[in-house]
């Protein structure tokens, strides 16, 4: 009996010591292969007004597209004096100059070099006389480079607008009282009178306020605060008589203790009279700190949040990855274990807390690793002073990061973030895939190396499923969708039956769904937008057997879209008329069969009476009762470069830039247009602003168009002969009967002649297509099947008409021109100024 006690006592010190040792070497080896951060290297450069340092401007490595850097605008003023000054850091500055040049970096308008500077230890503080060579409210490109003893030259970008005689400052001096009022609860202040409340907003949360909202949420109710840190200032939109400005600011909850991240966005007009505000938004985000009480009640706080917190749990229900202040997380529950996977925050540096970027989370595995992407502006590490998208691997286990690959961009956040789709994935044999400016790219991991599998694919022509384990897209002739089987790397193709084409739709789980149609029912509108309607639906299994099909030409319909919701899928349909067209049909349903089971882990709101609606995470599974983890996260070191080498530069949308300097693209120009108009913002597409929602003149009457008629106008059609004379005002004097003679359509003649600076708008209204004419282009408006007449001109209560075979112009009441051209769908031609 001892003797077998003391082969049991040796076997569990040997095996412990072997633990041991093991643990040591993993350790060992850790630390070996792993390492922290690079601090932030770079200064940071504003603009300088009246003494208040604005439009804070991070650096650069790599050119960038200036027609994209629309971050923020800088005045100049009637002296053509600009004022910069550079934060040093711990950098030495070694030489400084500056560019000026048009918006596509073309044409140089203006450059120095050597220039010299107050250095009072934080800042250097720089003073340039700019000649008089810049057009009155006309946007120019600024570029300064800074060299340091350890960078070769880092560059900055602002657009910069000269105003002449202008009224910025009364319209900064309202926006800087408007905030006071609502951080200082100034309820007897004449400019909560501003405010247009008009029942839009229920008032139940302070996370997001608007014009719209009653002065209580404004001003933030009963919520006791206290405005702490630095108050930032960004001009996102400058003209003579309004401006639109960003204040950045983190509020205290001076009894809990709670502090928030506010962006706060006010546009205002200026007049003689009095101020406009034109438009208001303010978010606040709740500041994650972790603590001893993470959980209460098993429940895991977001607390007051502007929108739904962007989190992502795992198949097990147990662990979530979630982004909060730019930085992202892993709480494992079970484990009671936080990690903070990856940020550039670094203590007191707030070039770590520069917002320029976000993440997505791809997936989630069952020990709390992650795949996830970072794209944007990279504040610190290797890529600081890049854009791009990094795509990184969690290891839970060992508490490592690995950069899996980096695609650069010359474009910044704003952009990066419109041009990246929603496929994002690797697997587990080195290879990766990304969908970025409708291009699908494969990635060997272990290379570096590029392989573009598709370009020009719009990003509504891809699905992926949730688990990411299957992608689809579909061609350009929609004749055949690829199928991506992600674990294996295998591309199968799904091809059209002679006459028929496909289309990709989405998935439910794992299941793929595409639908058919017949390609003599395909219609193509008079703005070159498609109707595809498709006569059956399939709805394919994994292992890519049909499991369901249904045919709905049965029923005289066609589906044109599709919407999941939970176990449904909701199919949008048509039906044909007797024109030979197609009108809305009542949607079809399919009910689809799958086990519904409860959630562990649900997001849900509770309402406070002082904080009023917060975001929580109820969790129902199994805690370990123990003290919080908090293990620190290392980055693996590799050697040679993961950065990636793309050729094709793909294919541009439109972005629309709000007055709240928020972005989002569309492919659409109507689309963005309508969005615009909404945020009371800018359109821009390939560093060319195609609209704007600004000031412009009150009455306009374009030149040339009370003469008599060009005789090959005359003998005409009238659509023919509006076309005719637009592009004449573009110097193009193409045959356009003869092209119209061959079959070819209007909206075709109208991109093959115009190329890049066509317009045609599909649902816009009158109002929003007078900015052409405000800036020198007549439009093409259609007011019937085939029939069309030119807006050439306005005033407060009238749109001025052009008719070929009518002497002169005539004008007609706005209300009647509206009701008039929308009747034709609201079909607009023209193109850039």
């Amino acid at each position: 009996m001892k003797k077998k006690l003391i082969q049991y006592v040796s076997v569990l010190l040997s095996f412990l010591a072997g633990l041991f040792l093991t643990s040591y070497l993993t350790q060992v080896g850790n630390r070996d292969m792993t390492t922290s951060m690079a601090e932030a290297v770079l200064p940071v450069l504003y603009a300088e007004t009246e003494g208040t340092l604005y439009n804070e401007m991070h650096g650069y490595r790599t050119d960038m597209d200036g027609g994209y850097m629309k971050d923020s605008v800088i005045a100049v003023q009637e002296d053509h004096v600009l004022k910069l000054a550079l934060e040093k850091y711990n950098a030495q500055i070694t030489d400084t100059s500056y560019e000026v040049r048009s918006l596509d970096s073309e044409r140089l308008i203006q450059d120095g070099s050597g220039l010299q500077g107050e250095d009072d230890g934080q800042y250097i503080r720089y003073t340039v006389q700019l000649k008089d060579l810049l057009e009155p409210e006309k946007d120019y490109l600024l570029i300064c480079k800074v060299k340091t003893g350890d960078e070769e030259e880092i560059k900055y970008y602002s657009q910069i607008t000269y105003l002449g005689e202008n009224h910025m400052q009364e319209c900064l001096d309202f926006a800087k009282e408007f905030h006071r009022v609502t951080v200082e609860k100034d309820s007897s202040s004449m400019f909560l009178n501003y405010l247009e409340p008009n029942g839009t907003m229920d008032g139940k949360s302070l996370g997001y306020v608007n014009i719209h909202s009653r002065s209580g949420p404004v001003t933030w109710g009963d919520m006791q605060v206290a405005e702490t840190g630095d108050l930032k200032l960004s001009v996102t939109d400058i003209s003579k008589d309004v401006a639109a400005v960003v204040f950045t600011y983190t509020l205290k909850n001076t009894d809990s203790k709670e502090t928030y991240d506010v962006r706060e966005a006010i546009r205002v007009r200026y007049t003689a009279s009095r101020m406009f505000l034109l438009a208001y938004e303010r978010t606040a985000d709740q500041i994650f700190s972790p603590g001893k009480g993470l959980l209460t009640d098993n429940k895991f706080a977001f607390g007051i949040q502007s929108d739904m917190p962007d989190y992502r749990k795992n198949k097990e229900e147990n662990v979530i990855g979630f982004v909060s202040q730019g930085q992202l997380w892993c709480y494992d529950f079970g484990q009671n274990r936080l990690s903070l996977v990856y940020g550039f925050e670094d203590g007191q540096d707030e070039r770590g807390t520069y917002g320029a970027h976000d993440f997505r989370i791809l997936q989630v595995e069952e020990s709390g690793s992650m795949d996830f992407l970072v794209y944007g502006y990279m504040n610190r590490g290797r890529y600081e002073g890049m854009s791009g998208v990094l795509m990184c691997h969690y290891d839970a286990i060992m508490n490592t990061v690995e950069e899996q690959f980096f695609l650069p961009s010359d474009r910044p956040y704003a952009a990066v973030k419109e041009e990246l789709g929603k496929l994002a994935v690797e697997n587990s044999n080195g290879q990766a895939w990304i969908y970025s400016r409708g291009m699908i790219l494969q990635i060997d991991l272990e290379t570096s190396q590029v392989t573009v599998l598709a370009n020009d694919i719009p990003e509504e022509l891809v699905q992926i499923s949730d688990s990411g384990q299957t992608a689809a897209w579909t061609d350009g002739s929609n004749s055949v969708i690829s199928l991506l089987h992600t674990e294996t790397g295998i591309v199968q193709r799904i091809e059209a039956s002679a006459g028929e084409a496909v289309r990709a739709l989405g998935f439910m789980e794992e299941d793929f769904i595409y639908g058919t149609a017949r390609v003599d029912d395909i219609r193509v509108q008079e703005d070159g937008s498609e109707i595809f309607p498709m006569y059956r639906i399939i709805i394919r299994a994994a292992d890519g057997q049909a499991v369901r099909e249904f045919d709905y030409s049965s029923k005289g319909k066609y589906v044109t879209d599709l919407s999941i919701v939970q176990n449904r899928i909701d199919l949008s349909c048509i039906q044909a008329s007797g024109d030979g067209g197609y009108v809305e049909a009542l949607p079809e349903p399919i009910t689809y069969a799958n086990e519904n089971t409860s959630e562990l882990l649900s997001l849900k709101t509770a309402y406070d009476e002082v904080k009023r609606n917060e975001y929580f995470l109820s969790y129902s599974g199994t805690m370990k009762n123990s003290s919080l983890k908090r293990p620190k996260v290392k980055l693996v070191l590799f050697e040679g470069s993961r950065t990636l080498e793309v050729g094709e530069q793909g294919t541009d949308c439109y972005l629309v830039y709000s007055f709240d300097g928020q972005t989002e693209g569309y492919e659409k120009l109507a689309d963005a247009v309508n969005a615009a108009y909404d945020n009371m913002g800018s359109v821009w597409k390939a560093g060319k602003c195609c609209w704007s929602r600004g000031t412009s003149r009150s009455r306009v009457l374009l030149d040339g168009f009370d003469g008599e008629e060009d005789s090959a106008e005359s003998s005409a059609d009238v659509l023919t002969a509006c076309m005719q004379r637009v592009l004449k005002t573009r110097q193009i004097y193409t045959d356009v009967q003869s092209l119209r003679d061959e079959g070819m359509s209007a909206w075709k003649i109208w991109n093959q002649e115009l190329g890049t600076d066509s317009c045609i708008l599909s649902g816009c209204s009158v109002e929003t297509v007078l900015y052409y004419i405000d800036k020198g282009m007549p439009v093409l408006g259609m007011t019937g099947t085939g029939e069309a007449v030119l807006i050439v001109g306005y005033d407060a209560q009238n749109v001025v008409l052009w008719t070929p075979g009518q002497a002169g112009t005539r004008n007609m009441g706005r209300k009647d021109a509206a009701a008039m051209f929308a009747t034709a769908g609201n079909l607009y031609f023209t193109c850039l100024p």
